[in-house]
């Protein structure tokens, strides 16, 4: 069986990260994509758990884990935009040290909040 991949790599110019939220998959950022692949390149991150697509040997029971995977995955200095679940993501990636590999170079969340009600 072939290992499901992390990530699935867009477009050209800028390095972006794209990490999508809780019970949602990357295709939510189907219509960002549409419109910066001409000017970015767009890393978009499949969370374990979320679709079929996803990978299956990280997990976000493990968030340094997963950080670690997405570090590896991405390119170094790119800039990650999280939304919901994938804000606290990109927030657990720019609270580690910046002298990893792959440490982000600046973080956006979005709708993130520390529990859900």
């Amino acid at each position: 069986m072939a290992r499901r991949a992390l990530c699935r790599s867009v477009g050209r110019g800028d390095d972006l990260v794209l990490i999508h939220g809780w019970g949602a998959t990357c295709h939510v950022w189907s219509p960002l994509v549409e419109i910066l692949r001409d000017t970015h390149r767009l890393h978009l991150i499949r969370l374990p758990g979320h679709g079929g697509e996803a990978p299956t040997d990280v997990s976000l029971a493990r968030p340094e884990e997963l950080v670690g995977a997405i570090r590896g995955a991405t390119p170094a200095g790119a800039a990650w935009v999280g939304w919901s679940l994938g804000g606290l993501v990109a927030l657990a990636a720019m609270c580690s040290p910046k002298t990893e590999v792959g440490a982000p170079r600046r973080v956006v969340c979005a709708a993130m909040g520390w529990r859900f009600t």
